[in-house]
């Protein structure tokens, strides 16, 4: 992921327009306007944002009029409620190719940054991979709620006062919550993940 540094943007579960996560997710009633206009303030053009999902619940004709107010070159590491076709078309999302593999029944895709001690993806990744990997899971999908250890950074949008973060600040966070010496370096830990 050549296009991944310290000042890359993150942000999750942005969920523009969906009725239902101002009750699910505690959301204020303008969260759309908040959360646009703050990527609009933030992200400038050049920029490079990654997106760990759920963009936008809304209409091929809203996300076109919607995907000019959101700058910055785009990556998406798709979540349950976004379509491919519709993110990369309407929205001008790069889809992120991401691995998979199974758990306890479940399928989890995932996205290695195995050079900065990470993992990226939607959904929160089983603890014992991330123990056996060396690496911390960026992750949405649980909106509000806490993270249960060390090992997993919500970046969804309510726990992140419904903005991006540069990703050299969500390093800093790691390494505030965990030791940086233990998460190894990236040849070793993709030894030791198999992938």
């Amino acid at each position: 992921m050549e296009w991944l540094n310290e000042d890359t943007w993150i942000i999750s579960d942005t969920h523009l327009f969906h009725e239902n996560i101002i009750r699910y997710a505690s959301r204020p009633l303008d969260h759309n306007d908040i959360i646009i206009n703050n990527w609009s303030t933030m992200v400038k053009p050049q920029d490079t944002i990654l997106h760990l999902g759920d963009v936008i619940l809304s209409s091929a004709e809203r996300m076109r009029d919607i995907a000019p107010m959101l700058p910055g070159n785009k990556y998406l590491v798709k979540g349950n409620h976004d379509s491919r076709r519709k993110m990369r078309n309407h929205m001008g999302f790069n889809i992120v190719d991401r691995k998979q593999k199974r758990y306890n029944g479940n399928t989890y895709h995932f996205v290695p940054a195995f050079e900065y001690g990470v993992v990226f993806s939607h959904q929160p990744l089983p603890l014992e991979w991330l123990q056996k990997w060396h690496v911390i899971n960026i992750h949405g999908h649980i909106h509000n709620l806490k993270t249960l250890d060390d090992r997993h950074i919500n970046m969804s949008v309510e726990v992140r006062n419904y903005m991006p973060w540069r990703f050299g600040k969500v390093l800093e966070e790691i390494h505030n919550k965990i030791d940086p010496n233990t998460l190894v370096s990236a040849q070793i830990s993709k030894q030791k993940s198999g992938l």
